[in-house]
């Protein structure tokens, strides 16, 4: 779901199979073809796919590639080429924008670390986002509820798992290693038993 929005799947450069697609808006057009080719091997160091299907129309490609989640989508046209420049579209964002051909390279480049770092932010964000701590087994029932993880003490007996699993559907997913220790005593949200961990387990419903 990280990798997704509601047009479709949102890659992530550095996993996608494809980079970039360049898509001729009249691809029986010689000229055209012989630009994205020129501009492939521009980018050659990269993933690049030409869209050469002449049975779609420049919308139903649009879609189908955004549908896919490619990263970056190049359009050109005959006056793109005739003003040497390219129209770039971003999947992240869906921001577009004008580029001259001669700095299509380096323009690319960057556009791929933004489009990575931006949507490592935004899973990190909902991630955090989505995380609460518990203190008490109220706290507990109520963050239980609303979804994601809750970081929350426990005593780390079986049947007590067992419980929480009847009672609000929740288990235990793992005690992290790099999460932080915490200083004092510390009791099972649920029995109250003493517990010897210092750091807090991480809790989710079990579907």
């Amino acid at each position: 779901m990280t990798h997704s929005d509601d047009k479709g799947l949102v890659l992530p450069p550095k996993i996608t199979p494809i980079h970039v697609v360049i898509i001729p808006i009249k691809p029986e057009d010689k000229s055209l073809i012989t630009e994205a080719e020129r501009l492939k091997n521009i980018l050659s160091e990269m993933k690049v796919k030409i869209d050469y299907r002449d049975n779609l129309r420049p919308g139903e490609k649009y879609y189908e590639w955004e549908r896919k989640g490619i990263p970056l989508r190049i359009e050109i046209g005959l006056r793109d080429l005739k003003e040497k420049r390219v129209v770039i579209v971003r999947r992240d964002t869906g921001l577009k924008e004008n580029c001259p051909t001669d700095f299509l390279k380096q323009k690319i480049d960057n556009l791929l670390k933004e489009i990575q770092n931006n949507l490592f932010n935004s899973a990190l964000e909902r991630r955090q986002k989505s995380n609460q701590s518990a203190d008490n087994w109220k706290e507990f029932c109520i963050a239980i509820k609303q979804g994601g993880y809750v970081f929350a003490h426990w005593c780390g007996e079986k049947t007590c798992e067992n419980e929480m699993k009847e009672k609000v559907k929740a288990v235990s997913r793992c005690l992290p290693f790099d999460g932080a220790e915490e200083k004092g005593e510390h009791f099972c949200i649920l029995c109250g038993k003493k517990t010897t961990y210092k750091k807090r387990w991480i809790f989710a419903k079990a579907y």
